[in-house]
């Protein structure tokens, strides 16, 4: 299969393939997922030390919406992984190393897309999931079994 190709003003060049690094793109859109992380955890764990009133939703909008744009950078991070492949492992590298390499980014990204996903589904609980108060995502059927389960999937995950 030939390499992706785009057209500069004097020749054809492949698409990441032959990178020795990942793009400034990947790279930013890495490290925007560490930020958000970092930022999620300690709002998960103040949200769930308040008492149930107002501040406490307040917090549970705040991490909700942390939580839709984890998800959406995550798809942007694979959308554009999908059409920049990584580079290389150094050559040399044992071919076990780079298996668990493939094996770990794919967990990795599982994750990344199952917190959003099962937090999701625990509205189905009834609750709807606000984006900084600004809109709603689709509420969900009510469906109390679905949101039991996603809820104990989120706090496994």
């Amino acid at each position: 299969m030939q390499p992706l190709t785009i057209e500069t003003s004097s020749r054809l060049a492949p698409l990441a393939p032959s990178a020795t690094r990942y793009t400034l793109t990947a790279q930013a859109l890495h490290w925007l997922t560490v930020l958000l992380i970092v930022a999620i955890l300690p709002v998960a764990w103040v949200m769930i030390s308040l008492p149930t009133g107002p501040e406490q939703t307040r917090m549970l909008v705040f991490y909700r919406s942390l939580g839709v744009t984890i998800f959406a950078v995550v798809v942007v991070r694979l959308a554009w992984r999908l059409t920049h492949p990584a580079p290389p492992l150094p050559s040399g590298a044992p071919r076990v190393m780079e298996l668990i390499s493939q094996v770990t980014h794919g967990l990795l990204y599982a994750l990344l897309l199952l917190m959003p996903v099962t937090g999701y589904l625990q509205s189905a609980d009834g609750r709807p999931v606000s984006y900084l108060g600004l809109f709603n995502l689709p509420q969900l059927p009510k469906d109390k079994a679905l949101g039991d389960v996603a809820n104990v999937l989120h706090h496994l995950g």
